[in-house]
C-alpha cells in the first residue's frame, strides 16, 4: 500500500509542471501568462494579453493567430493622431528583439478576437495559435478573468485588482457593458480606471472616469447591442448643445445633463474635479473601434 501511495505521489509530481504551468515555449520564445477578460453577452471582440520574451540571439516577430472561439485573432495597438484616438491592426505583427521582453496588455499593444462565437466568460480557458515568423506557432490557453479585469496573476488565479468593484458589472446589462468597454481601453495594473457615475439615455451614455490623478468624461453610443466610445472630454461633455452636435437627440442630450449633475453632486468633489482635468474634446476613430477600443486618455 505504501508503495502505491509513493508511485501515485511520484506520478502527481511529474505531471504538475504540465498541468498548472502558464508558461509556453515556441523556439526561443517564452510565453508568459496569457490571459483574457470575461466579454458582455453583446460583444463582438475581447482582448488577449500575454508577455513575450525573446531568449534568442536573433530577432523574432509575433505575427498574428487563430482561435476557435472566434472568427480571426488580429494584433493590434493604439495611438493618437491628430487628436483622434485610433485603434489600428498591426499587419506586420509585433517585433521581438534578441534578450528583450515585450508585454501585450490593456491600452498597448494587444491580441484582439474578432467576431466571437460565444461570450467569453470567466474561469473560461480560451484557445489561441500564436504565429512567430522563425519560432513558428504554438497553442496556448488565455485564462479568463473576471468581466474588466485590470490584470491576471499568473495567467488565472484571479485578478490582482478590483474584484469586489467588478461585482456588479458582472450581473450583465448596458452599464455592466459601458464599463467593459472602458476598462478594456484604459485600465491597467499599474494605473486601475474607476467609472462612476453611468447614466443612459437612449442610445447614448455618459461616463465619469478617474485614474490615478486624472480624469474626464467619456461619451458612448450604442450600435446594436454594442457599445463603443464616441467622445472623451472634460467639462464640454456637461453641455446639451456640446452632445446635440456629437450626434445626441435633444431630448437624450437634456436627459444625460440632467441626470449627470445629480449624479455627480453626490460624488466626492475631489473625483469630480477630476472629470474638469480632462482638456478638450478627442474624437474616436469609429473604423478602428471593436467593441469599444480606442487609446489612453
Amino acid at each position: 500500500m505504501r508503495t502505491i501511495s509513493r508511485l501515485l505521489a511520484a506520478v502527481v509530481l511529474l505531471a504538475a509542471p504540465s498541468a498548472f504551468a502558464h508558461d509556453y515555449k515556441a523556439g526561443d520564445i517564452e510565453i508568459g501568462h496569457p490571459w483574457t477578460r470575461a466579454t458582455p453577452p453583446a460583444a463582438r471582440a475581447g482582448g488577449g494579453y500575454v508577455t513575450l520574451t525573446n531568449h534568442g540571439k536573433t530577432a523574432d516577430r509575433l505575427l498574428g493567430g487563430a482561435s476557435s472561439a472566434s472568427g480571426r485573432v488580429e494584433i493590434h495597438t493604439m495611438a493618437v493622431t491628430d487628436g483622434v484616438m485610433k485603434m489600428r491592426e498591426l499587419a506586420d505583427g509585433v517585433a521581438l528583439p534578441p534578450g528583450e521582453t515585450v508585454k501585450l496588455e490593456p491600452g498597448s499593444f494587444h491580441l484582439m478576437l474578432i467576431d466571437l462565437k460565444e461570450p467569453i466568460r470567466e474561469g473560461a480557458k480560451i484557445p489561441v495559435t500564436l504565429r512567430f515568423e522563425h519560432a513558428g506557432t504554438v497553442e496556448v490557453e488565455l485564462s479568463a478573468g473576471p468581466l474588466g479585469a485590470p490584470a491576471m496573476e499568473h495567467g488565472g488565479h484571479g485578478a490582482q485588482h478590483g474584484q469586489a468593484d467588478h461585482a456588479q458589472a458582472g450581473a450583465g446589462g448596458d452599464e455592466a457593458a459601458i464599463e467593459h468597454v472602458l476598462k478594456s481601453i484604459w485600465d491597467s495594473q499599474q494605473a486601475p480606471l474607476g467609472i462612476a457615475p453611468v447614466l443612459i439615455a437612449g442610445d447614448h451614455a455618459l461616463a465619469g472616469w478617474e485614474q490615478g490623478e486624472r480624469g474626464g468624461r467619456a461619451l458612448l453610443r450604442r450600435q446594436g447591442k454594442a457599445w463603443s466610445v464616441v467622445l472623451c472630454g472634460g467639462d464640454e461633455l456637461k453641455s446639451a448643445d456640446s452632445l446635440i452636435k456629437a450626434g445626441v437627440p435633444a431630448k437624450d442630450a437634456a436627459a444625460l445633463t440632467v441626470d449627470l449633475a445629480v449624479a455627480e453632486a453626490k460624488l466626492d468633489p475631489k473625483v469630480v474635479a477630476k472629470f474638469s482635468l480632462f482638456e478638450g474634446v478627442v474624437r474616436m476613430d469609429e473604423e478602428g473601434n471593436h467593441s469599444g477600443h480606442g487609446g489612453k486618455p
